[in-house]
């Protein structure tokens, strides 16, 4: 089994944000080790491959229609968020639970830290 940490952000999102709470997201669970990062392809940021690097994960970028897909295994929906992908209400639990593979599930709801979402998913990886 491999730990997946999905994330999403908004345009006012820091990496310092981002590294809070994957880390707290993290203890939260008791995970000492993420296998991926796993982040919406259609979003750019500077520091996601220093954050991937930061935590040694692969980073992984996942296509809007397979985060569509992945919406009704998640526990949370955003209607702003919805709007402005126009369909993918929950991305970092929809990015977790892509990239964590067959047996995917979700250690939890999404924890939030200023403009960062992160979710953490488990499954036998792609």
């Amino acid at each position: 089994m491999i730990t997946v940490a999905g994330l999403g952000w908004n345009h006012s999102a820091t990496p310092e944000q981002a590294m809070r709470v994957l880390r707290i997201a993290m203890q939260t669970y008791s995970i000492q080790k993420i296998s991926r990062l796993a982040v919406p392809d259609f979003k750019k940021a500077e520091w996601l491959a220093e954050l991937a690097h930061a935590f040694q994960a692969e980073l992984v970028a996942v296509p809007k229609p397979v985060l569509i897909q992945m919406q009704p295994l998640c526990l949370t929906h955003s209607d702003i968020v919805a709007e402005a992908t126009r369909g993918a209400s929950s991305i970092a639990e929809a990015c977790a639970l892509a990239v964590a593979g067959h047996g995917r599930v979700l250690y939890g709801a999404r924890q939030v830290q200023g403009g960062v979402t992160c979710a953490l998913a488990k499954g036998e990886g792609l």
